[in-house]
């Protein structure tokens, strides 16, 4: 097999084109929605923004799913990642009747990675100062929406 002719190359290039045209159309707004991303919190995590709660049971912290291996969580920012564990927090640890609001939430088995949690629990990240608590669910009592 030679080296691709130039019809051949500008073949490929239009079907290549034509399949960018297709995902665009498909998808107009989605660098409107890239750009949503950006910020710290997106439509989706903004119901759990107006939600507080308070920790009841500070031995269902995850306090080490922080350190980036592969087999953690997808944080929604690298901020909050680092701001999330053992390794941030120092000498701190998160204990009972502490207050903050859910900023993020992981689920079991979600169909977004990025909302999914690598336990068979839903894991809440509670911002408590300038420190994100990734929690069980059963480890936090809901005050309900935050005013």
């Amino acid at each position: 097999m030679g080296k691709p002719t130039s019809s051949t190359l500008a073949s490929l290039a239009g079907l290549f084109r034509e399949r960018d045209d297709r995902a665009v159309s498909q998808a107009p707004d989605a660098q409107a929605r890239a750009d949503e991303r950006l910020g710290d919190i997106n439509d989706t995590e903004k119901e759990f923004v107006s939600s507080r709660v308070r920790i009841i049971d500070p031995n269902l912290v995850y306090d080490a799913i922080n350190l980036g291996r592969r087999i953690d969580v997808s944080w929604p920012t690298e901020y909050m990642r680092i701001r999330g564990g053992r390794t941030h927090w120092k000498d701190w640890v998160p204990e009972t009747g502490m207050e903050g609001p859910v900023v993020h939430k992981w689920v079991p088995c979600h169909k977004d990675p990025n909302k999914r949690s690598h336990v068979d629990r839903t894991i809440l990240l509670v911002q408590i100062d300038d420190k994100f608590v990734p929690i069980a669910e059963s480890g936090v009592q809901d005050l309900g929406p935050e005013v």
